[in-house]
């Protein structure tokens, strides 16, 4: 019968996660600090989607939502924003969309996802007739791993109506 020696010391520490590393939020075009949103009109419940945008912090939508369109003006919104990072990936993402401030006339919806992409979870109708002036808002992703959190730097835009 033989004996096996394993010298514990002959195999070497698990390997150290690190946090993720330069977390950011990027728009579909992959703009650092940016998100698209996916513009339209919301009617009779449905929401009807005409064309994308991307908005960079500290942007506004200009004019985007002024223009009429079949008699009506663009008054729904959805988010489309992609988590990015360096270094050791994220194995949890953290989402925030909210609106900045109490501007009436905006109704605003999130959703909750633990996913790398923040596509469409977030809704923004606007009531032009009684809309109180520009809304401003502010998304915000966080990426955690057993080695711990980093935020990205939010993103902040407005909307002019």
């Amino acid at each position: 019968m033989r004996i096996i020696y394993i010298n514990p010391y002959s195999f070497g520490a698990p390997p150290s996660v690190s946090a993720p590393s330069a977390m950011n939020i990027d728009d579909a075009g992959g703009t650092d600090r940016s998100v698209t949103l996916n513009c339209g009109l919301f009617d009779r419940g449905r929401f009807t989607a005409v064309g994308t945008i991307n908005v960079a912090h500290g942007g506004t939508t200009g004019t985007t939502f002024q223009p009429p369109l079949s008699g009506t003006q663009l008054n729904a919104f959805t988010i489309r924003a992609f988590g990015t990072s360096t270094g050791d990936a994220p194995t949890s993402y953290s989402w925030g969309f909210s609106q900045d401030g109490s501007t009436g006339g905006v109704s605003l919806t999130t959703g909750t996802t633990n996913t790398q992409n923040y596509e469409d979870q977030g809704f923004v109708v606007i009531d032009h007739s009684s809309i109180s002036g520009d809304a401003d808002f502010i998304v915000s992703l966080t990426g955690t791993n057993s080695g711990g959190s980093t935020a990205a730097p939010n993103v902040e835009f407005q909307v002019e109506v």
